[in-house]
């Protein structure tokens, strides 16, 4: 919660006349910033992250939010979250939430994902599921009922227009905002919109028929279908490999659990087989990756020697030595070598499918609940801005939320 306040000091606050950049020690953000080394504790290598991410944002950005009044912002930022119902069943939830996750057991929950799980490898003689991919709908239901029911409303309504007012009203901010347009080909609330509802529907959306249920969320579609032909490590490995070398004129066939065939030519048969497909739930999916292939910034953005574009552009894709190349000038752990020599290689070339749902044939429907209208959908610059940029609308974003 600590951590969560000072972020919303340090993203939303207020301007004032004379610009000053983040890391300046005038600048009135300065005690906030101390917050957000108190924040991360003694941890060497975290306050070291958090000094390279304040040292390396873009002048602008740095600018914005090293301007602003702290006091002013949440001042704007409260008048705002009182005026919205939704936001104020948000934060009951968030609270009761926050005290059910301390208690030993929450429905087998918070002991179920704090417990450390041997580290799999390819010869281990026996598989069991990670359980971070065992996703059970009921579990989705509980996280996106009040996501999609007050956590996005609020969001949206309430505290998206703040944000916008607080950059608006503060001069100092008007260098990032054309850096944002440019960079996105949006506005700030714009492109917080756009990027947080798409990405909860690909999650919340709901498929009817499911093939579990007669409604179901698409995280447990996508969970189910993508781990139903999944008996082993290798065979894990190799269905992770399939669905990241979809080309785009294969979306539909992969999608519908038909044959396929990937980037890499390789003719895939059992990455999803029917009747546990994830159907129409494709269709937030590939609005989320085409509107993220849209960005400007990436249109000749090079990172290493891949083109990121090449990720989602139409008979595209990024080889998997130039991949290698990168992990390991991140100077990975040596245990890694192994690994990263078996599966990133020449014969591997990914590809984000997008753009083709329109076209695909399923029989079930999809309720898009993250815009919060109910509607139902028939189915038949350079890489060290762009990362600052994202993590800035991250931090903007996730501490709106919380």
């Amino acid at each position: 919660m600590k951590l969560s306040l000072v972020v919303i000091s340090a993203t939303v606050a207020f301007g004032q006349n004379t610009c000053t950049k983040l890391t300046d020690p005038s600048s009135p953000m300065n005690s906030v910033v101390d917050g957000l080394y108190d924040a991360v504790g003694k941890d060497g290598s975290l306050r070291l992250a958090l000094k390279t991410v304040l040292d390396d944002l873009p002048s602008s950005v740095s600018t914005c939010l090293g301007s602003i009044t702290p006091a002013d912002a949440l001042k704007t930022l409260t008048t705002s979250i009182a005026s919205d119902a939704s936001c104020a069943a948000s934060l009951s939830w968030y609270l009761n939430i926050s005290s059910s996750w301390s208690k030993p057991d929450m429905n087998n929950h918070t002991s179920r994902h704090n417990k450390t799980e041997p580290v799999p490898t390819i010869s281990n003689s026996t598989f069991k599921l990670p359980e971070y991919l065992d996703w059970k709908d009921e579990e989705a239901q509980k996280l996106c009922t009040p996501l999609t029911k007050n956590l996005l409303p609020c969001y949206n309504k309430a505290l998206v227009p703040a944000v916008a007012q607080i950059v608006a009203g503060t001069s100092c901010c008007s260098a990032m905002t054309t850096d944002i347009n440019t960079l996105f080909g949006q506005n700030l609330s714009s492109m917080l919109t756009d990027l947080v509802n798409k990405a909860s529907d690909v999650a919340c959306s709901i498929q009817t028929p499911g093939f579990s249920s007669a409604n179901q969320t698409c995280i447990y579609s996508f969970m189910k279908s993508f781990t139903n032909n999944v008996n082993s490590w290798p065979t894990l490995l190799i269905s992770a490999l399939n669905v990241l070398q979809i080309p785009n004129d294969q979306g539909c066939a992969a999608i519908e659990g038909n044959p396929f065939t990937t980037t890499s030519g390789t003719s895939v048969s059992t990455l999803y087989t029917k009747p546990i497909v994830p159907g129409a739930c494709a269709k937030p999916l590939d609005a989320f990756l085409t509107y993220i292939s849209k960005y400007p910034v990436l249109q000749n953005l090079t990172i290493s020697d891949i083109n990121v574009n090449n990720l989602f552009a139409e008979g595209k894709c990024v080889n998997g030595s130039s991949v290698k190349k990168l992990v390991k000038s991140l100077d990975p752990k040596d245990n890694m070598d192994d690994a990263l020599n078996l599966v990133l290689t020449d014969n591997v070339c990914f590809h984000l499918a997008n753009g083709y749902s329109s076209t695909c044939k399923t029989v079930s429907s999809l309720a898009s609940t993250a815009s919060g209208d109910g509607s139902t959908t028939k189915t038949t610059s350079s890489a060290s801005s762009l990362s600052t940029m994202i993590s800035m609308a991250s931090m903007i974003a996730l501490a709106l939320i919380y």
